[in-house]
């Protein structure tokens, strides 16, 4: 009985090999700076969203302020309307701020909503859970 054994290799390949290595190895190294690129990238989005949280919920208590120094004014207004000390011009502008300052305060807790959204987003965290 006779039994054959092959082996073959390339003794002599020219750099083909090292030239793949390095090649595999460039494709790494791009993948990874890409990597750490995208995560700098979501930071800053997160920085940013949380920020803008900030923004947000300093402008409701801005906001907030301005609706009560309108509703105090058109009380005001409307005793002197009432009492005849003042024409209905004054009193419907001080009614349309008044209006104006409420649309104003609830467009800036709808925008806190949306903004505290974006947060829980950039957090990677599952909005749905929040939903409910």
């Amino acid at each position: 009985d006779i039994m054959i054994t092959r082996y073959e290799t390339n003794i002599f390949d020219f750099g083909a090999t090292d030239q793949s290595y390095e090649a595999y190895y460039e494709q790494y190294l791009s993948k990874k700076a890409d990597l750490e690129y995208k995560k700098s990238i979501a930071d800053v989005d997160y920085r940013l969203a949380k920020k803008t949280l900030e923004i947000a919920v300093l402008q409701i208590a801005a906001t907030k302020a301005t609706l009560e120094a309108a509703s105090s004014t058109y009380e005001l207004i409307k005793l002197r309307y009432q009492n005849g000390m003042i024409d209905n011009v004054a009193y419907l502008e001080a009614l349309s701020e008044k209006y104006k300052a409420i649309r104003e305060h609830k467009r800036s807790r709808y925008s806190f909503e949306s903004r505290k959204a974006e947060l829980i987003y950039q957090s990677g965290e599952n909005i749905k859970e929040y939903l409910q």
